[in-house]
């Protein structure tokens, strides 16, 4: 089962914000290790911003993290996908995808 709702995620988060021009936000920091994951991402030209889990460890944090981003990662809609882009409090940095 756990597989089945890994796989539903990667099929249909993934595409669906791709498809529909946004950049998807998650907390995800090993998605660049998950081979189907990063694969989807190259496929659909997705754009993601993932926050990192030492600073977004609660639900106030992420909010924090986003919050403190929030320009920058406004900007981020104006570059073309695929990218993976890692957001702490203090940064906002691309993640390599190969």
């Amino acid at each position: 089962m756990k597989l089945a709702t890994f796989r539903f995620c990667i099929d249909v988060w993934i595409p669906y914000t791709a498809s529909n021009g946004m950049i998807a936000v998650t907390r995800d920091g090993r998605i660049r290790q998950r081979v189907a994951e990063l694969d989807a991402v190259i496929e659909h030209d997705a754009r993601l911003v993932v926050l990192t889990s030492t600073d977004a460890k609660t639900v106030w944090d992420q909010l924090e993290v986003l919050m403190t981003q929030w320009r920058r990662i406004e900007r981020l809609h104006e570059l073309p996908g695929p990218f993976i882009y890692r957001a702490s409090r203090s940064q906002l940095e691309p993640v390599a995808l190969a």
